[in-house]
């Protein structure tokens, strides 16, 4: 007499079902710019043009020094630099500044 589970199925159905659950593809990693980090520019890349102090990243409107800035950078650039970290956005406002991940939108 051979074993079978409460649903019906032999051992041998459930080796097979076993053998098939256990195959599945490995998916690909893929990482967000936010965790690129400072200096290795988009996606990890070290020579990515589009990083400050030499390029502003597509997410900011300028660099000052090595912090992206959006908004009111021309009037809170100093304070951006002393705030913010190199490599996230400074959100510059009218009387502060907010410091934000890469990528981020400033309201």
């Amino acid at each position: 007499m051979s074993a079978r589970s409460p649903f019906g199925v032999g051992a041998a159905g459930i080796a097979v079902l076993v053998a098939l659950a256990a195959c599945d593809p490995v998916p690909d990693l893929t990482f967000a710019v936010s965790d690129a980090g400072p200096g290795k520019g988009r996606g990890g890349d070290i020579d990515a043009p589009d990083t400050c102090p030499d390029a502003a990243p597509p997410w900011a409107t300028t660099c000052c020094d090595d912090v992206a800035c959006s908004g009111n950078c021309a009037a809170q650039c100093s304070l951006c630099i002393t705030q913010c970290d190199a490599g996230l956005l400074c959100c510059a406002h009218t009387n502060n500044v907010v410091c934000r991940p890469p990528g981020s939108v400033c309201n």
